[in-house]
């Protein structure tokens, strides 16, 4: 009975783990030129309390709480890179996205996103490519900007990163 309950469990939480996972990660799970990590809320719930590198323990607490997932995609070759190349242009084309930071230089360009889901969702996305790599970060969830300033005081310089509203 206990293998039984145990079974349907590792089932049902199989099958709400697959359902919730993003666009983002869909389009890139069965490409091989790239790997892809998909961490889920329950994953991110498994972190501790305590401080991570410069982050304090309310703001990780903070990121608990508000982050639904995050999709990590990286290459370091140039079928992968066109991929995320292709992936970042179809994404921004067909949504309805606010560029946050841009920087374009000979060797690379970067962009950040966010794109405004259901109720108070978003999605924010970093996508860096580069000649011979590429990356690209998607988190999902409840987070704002005012969130990320937060959760990044202290690092960089000693005001961390200063977000004002309009």
């Amino acid at each position: 009975m206990k293998r039984l309950l145990t079974l349907l469990f590792l089932t049902l939480t199989l099958c709400v783990t697959v359902s919730a996972q993003n666009d983002i990660y869909k389009k890139c799970e069965k490409e091989k030129s790239v790997t892809t990590v998909y961490i889920s809320k329950t994953m991110l719930q498994m972190i501790g309390d305590g401080k991570a590198g410069n982050v304090d323990s309310g703001a990780m607490a903070l990121l608990k709480d508000k982050i639904d997932n995050v999709v990590i995609v990286n290459t370091d070759n140039a079928k992968g890179v066109k991929f995320l190349r292709d992936l970042r242009k179809n994404y921004m084309d067909n949504k309805n996205h606010e560029i946050l930071m841009q920087i374009n230089d000979p060797n690379s360009d970067m962009v950040m996103f966010r794109i405004p889901l259901n109720g108070s969702k978003n999605e924010y996305a970093i996508s860096v490519l580069g000649k011979d790599n590429a990356h690209m970060i998607v988190i999902e969830g409840n987070l704002t900007i005012e969130d990320i300033a937060r959760v990044t005081k202290g690092m960089g310089d000693k005001n961390g990163i200063n977000i004002k509203k309009k």
